[in-house]
């Protein structure tokens, strides 16, 4: 179920307080492959142990100018940074 677009338009990051946006096929199968070679770890430090459907992307949400992505699962964005996984 994709996050509706009026909902998106008003997410922000917690940690950078910038626009979240849905991440690319190509960001969401980095993740995905981290997630399969078992190198997939939350900001918190848990490994990822399932792949992701959909996630929310903050650019330059880091300390260095990375990004964090936030997951959603079953439609609902969980947008807490320790859940966050470092792109």
């Amino acid at each position: 179920m994709p996050i509706h677009q009026d909902l998106l338009s008003i997410l922000i990051c917690p940690k950078s307080r910038k626009p979240l946006r849905m991440a690319t096929t190509a960001e969401l199968q980095k993740i995905n492959d981290a997630v399969r070679a078992g190198t997939a770890k939350t900001v918190g430090g848990v490994e990822i142990k399932e792949p992701l459907d959909e996630a929310l992307l903050a650019d330059g949400a880091g300390a260095n100018g990375g990004s964090l992505v936030y997951p959603v699962r079953e439609g609902i964005p969980i947008l807490l940074i320790q859940e966050a996984i470092p792109l």
